[in-house]
């Protein structure tokens, strides 16, 4: 698990796109040998440092103003389970963050849909 000390700033570029000044990117590669078996998982697309975004899997955001029963945690642990928890230790995790990504934006969507009407989101999914 990564904390704020494990970042660097994030670039420029995202900063003056509308980022905000304390946006930050997470490295994997400083921080682990084999990218294969690391995932990041965030709530904005651009947390990926260039190179490593097969890395990344892409949840749809929650905070304060989500209702307590929002499911987007368990539904990225299913997601998890179902689709990396059978591969071997060899086996490459990036070849499958994208079908884990896709699993839970849709079962999330399909949740929303069925509680409330859609509303903006803050989240930057790739």
């Amino acid at each position: 698990v990564l904390h704020r000390a494990h970042t660097r700033e994030a670039p420029v570029a995202h900063k003056a796109a509308g980022g905000k000044a304390w946006d930050t990117v997470k490295p994997l590669g400083r921080h682990f040998r084999n990218l294969g078996r690391v995932v990041l998982i965030d709530d904005d697309a651009f947390k990926a440092v260039p190179g490593e975004e097969a890395n990344q899997i892409c949840i749809p955001c929650w905070g304060r103003d989500e209702p307590a029963d929002d499911p987007a945690l368990l539904l990225l642990v299913d997601a998890l389970l179902s689709t990396l928890g059978r591969l071997g230790p060899a086996d490459d995790l990036r070849e499958h963050t994208r079908a884990v990504q896709e699993a839970v934006a849709g079962a999330w969507a399909a949740w929303a849909a069925a509680q409330r009407p859609p509303a903006p989101s803050g989240c930057r999914m790739r």
